[in-house]
């Protein structure tokens, strides 16, 4: 194989809060914390959608 993707990274502002409520709504856990990096998946060590602290972040329009 010569690679897979692994996650999907959002850039937000506080990626604690945006990470819990997609945890909440799509029915998994958070599997890794840190100030900057957040991941969120269905079972340990699985790493499906993660949030990364972005602070010059603009909302789309």
């Amino acid at each position: 194989m010569i690679g897979r993707l692994e996650e999907t990274v959002l850039d937000r502002p506080d990626p604690r809060a945006l990470a819990a409520f997609h945890a909440e709504i799509l029915g998994m856990r958070v599997n890794e914390d840190s100030e900057d990096w957040v991941v969120i998946g269905i079972e340990s060590g699985v790493r499906q959608l993660a949030f990364q602290r972005a602070s010059r972040w603009v909302p789309p329009r």
